[in-house]
């Protein structure tokens, strides 16, 4: 019994007082706060894994911390795509002033009032021009398939820069589809 109350004092304040069963129940309570904790800690990890996958579904990337990281030979190589360069791609002006003149609201979309925002990826090449563009999450193939269509109708943008070099990188877009409120 000795090494029991022992074990019991180590862990939480100790009463010597307390006869067998409130040790025995003291250690009960102990061990239910203990796996308490436990489960909170896996329902947190959870919630954070959940939070980290919508994230990476939205700009399919990983926080920088997280990334493996890359070879001076990945980074040279001439297809290496950049999520952060050194100077950032830019729009040759106002991109969504560009995407509202642009952008044509299906009408079948209208009809059925559908709307919201679709997340397009694409990259920009070392010449600026838009490749490899896929929707991310959209609420309508229609919507998709214009947000598709008015991206790869874009002019060439600025390339992104690495080291004063052009360079390939990872974009992600969003474009709102928004329904007209009729007053």
């Amino acid at each position: 019994m000795l090494v029991f109350s022992l074990s019991i004092m180590s862990i939480m304040a100790f009463d010597v007082n307390l006869t067998p069963i409130e040790l025995k129940d003291n250690l009960k309570i102990f061990q239910e706060k203990n796996m308490m904790e436990k489960i909170n800690d896996i329902s947190n990890f959870v919630e954070i894994n959940e939070i980290r996958d919508i994230a990476n579904e939205a700009n399919d990337t990983v926080p920088e911390a997280q990334k493996p990281q890359r070879t001076v030979e990945e980074m040279n190589d001439s297809n290496y795509i950049y999520e952060i360069p050194d100077e950032m791609a830019e729009f040759p002006g106002d991109v969504y002033a560009w995407l509202s003149k642009n952008v044509k609201y299906p009408k079948e979309c209208q009809k059925d009032s559908i709307s919201g925002r679709v997340l397009i990826q694409f990259i920009i090449n070392k010449q600026g021009k838009i490749e490899e563009e896929k929707v991310l999450r959209s609420p309508d193939k229609r919507l998709s398939e214009e947000a598709i269509r008015v991206v790869t109708s874009m002019p060439n943008w600025k390339p992104a820069r690495v080291k004063g070099k052009p360079v390939r990188m990872r974009y992600v877009l969003p474009i709102m589809f928004r329904l007209n409120k009729k007053t």
